[in-house]
């Protein structure tokens, strides 16, 4: 289990008109859900506020969750492999850190942007923000209990990881490629039944890795899916469909 969390200098400029006991309580629900514990936030300012903690509490949990995972598959090979004498370490004494010349004067860091945010209904946004990932979450568990249950052994362990994986994958290809959670989820439902895409996506980590087309397994099963979907239309709805593609292409140029 993770020992702490990260906030940020750039996540003040939300919170910082909250009054002195909405921040104590935004702070209290901070530990509480890096705790593990459950939280019950009434006041949609503070649940609204949190809901940004929130997204980057995930976000950082899941990349910790994969350096673990990473961590304890390398001590099973017996840790980091020794490629000279020294176990790794350089072997010359002039440049002991192994830099190169070039790395004598690194890039300034990027300094990270901030902005504040202005909604005019607080408690639908706030609906949305704090759901958002529970819905996210419920769908991969729910999927992975699917697969679980259509390929038993064959299937891999539903683990923290694994689910965190899902959720963090889900989320860059909303944030990153553009798909909305609905598109996804039924392309997903589709492919677990499929003959073919039910092997292949037994978990979600890589749906975003390129296939040997040059395109993501996402991007391959998808357009399967609509393939697939296209084909049980009747001849109206199929050239509804081809007009609307076309209308599509028309207005993406």
């Amino acid at each position: 289990m993770k020992k702490s969390f990260v906030l940020y200098l750039d996540q003040y400029e939300p919170v910082k008109n909250l009054s002195v006991e909405q921040k104590g309580l935004l702070f209290d629900a901070m530990f509480l859900y890096n705790c593990g514990k459950e939280i019950d936030i009434t006041d949609p300012l503070i649940a609204m506020a949190f809901s940004f903690f929130k997204q980057t509490f995930d976000r950082d949990t899941s990349k910790w969750l994969r350096k673990a995972e990473k961590n304890r598959e390398n001590g099973k090979k017996g840790g980091r492999p020794k490629n000279n004498k020294n176990g790794g370490l350089p072997t010359n004494p002039k440049n002991p850190d192994g830099l190169s010349k070039t790395q004598n004067n690194p890039p300034e860091p990027k300094k990270a942007v901030s902005g504040t945010v202005s909604v005019t209904d607080t408690d639908s946004v706030t609906l949305v923000l704090v759901e958002e990932t529970t819905v996210i979450k419920k769908f991969v568990t729910d999927f992975q209990n699917y697969i679980l249950d259509k390929f038993g052994n064959l299937s891999p362990k539903i683990t923290d990881l694994l689910i965190a994986d899902g959720i963090y994958i889900i989320d860059e290809l909303i944030k990153l490629d553009g798909f909305t959670f609905d598109e996804i989820s039924k392309a997903l439902k589709w492919a677990a039944d499929d003959e073919f895409w039910s092997k292949n996506v037994k978990s979600l980590g890589a749906l975003r890795a390129e296939g040997k087309n040059g395109t993501s397994k996402f991007v391959n099963m998808y357009t399967a899916y609509k393939e697939d979907d296209i084909q049980k239309l009747n001849p109206a709805e199929k050239r509804l469909q081809a007009n609307m593609d076309v209308s599509r292409r028309f207005l993406d140029e």
